[in-house]
């Protein structure tokens, strides 16, 4: 495409999660309960052909809320931290993220 001159975007859609349980957050100081997931497929390791893996990079993304901001009072630009997930496993999008975050829920006995 580069060569004909053509432009290209990719986008993703964004799919919410809210955790079952709310995990501890060290550098917000608070429980997380919600966030935003995303996923592409990515290769990585492409220097050496033969050392390439194509996968999926899931993408997590947590809002970092204002504290100075009053109440009521939205954020202009929120701030938002990005936590990253390459994975080969068959799982769904919530599912991969999941286990990897270790959220899921006890398996049923």
């Amino acid at each position: 495409m580069h060569r004909a001159g053509a432009f290209f975007s990719v986008t993703v859609q964004m799919n919410p999660i809210r955790y079952p349980r709310p995990i501890w957050d060290d550098q917000l100081s608070c429980w997380i309960s919600d966030a935003e997931v995303a996923e592409i497929q990515y290769t990585a390791f492409t220097r050496k052909k033969a050392q390439e893996i194509t996968a999926r990079l899931i993408v997590r993304r947590v809002r970092d809320p204002d504290k100075q901001a009053a109440i009521g009072q939205g954020e202009l630009f929120p701030v938002w931290r990005y936590h990253a997930v390459f994975t080969d496993s068959p799982f769904t999008l919530l599912q991969a993220e999941e286990q990897h975050r270790d959220h899921a829920p006890p398996p049923a006995h």
